[in-house]
């Protein structure tokens, strides 16, 4: 079973903001992101984009929570 367009972009926007964590990035993160989009995630349109930054923002200030009640 292959990833999900959806779930490569989400794969790639964590490994991106990784790389731009440790200063190994060369582009902007915006900029990598967009040729991820053009290169691997092609089927998806602006409308799925937004959701996905959407649901990852939300899934993030949710999780919040656990990681301060688990020192994470």
């Amino acid at each position: 079973m292959s990833l999900t367009e959806r779930e490569r972009l989400i794969l790639h926007m964590t490994q991106l903001a990784t790389q731009k964590t440790f200063g190994k990035l060369t582009k902007t993160l915006p900029y990598s992101i967009n040729v991820v989009v053009k290169n691997r995630c092609r089927q998806l349109d602006q409308q799925e984009i937004d959701e996905v930054f959407k649901d990852v923002e939300e899934e993030l200030l949710a999780a919040s929570t656990v990681y301060e009640e688990n020192n994470i």
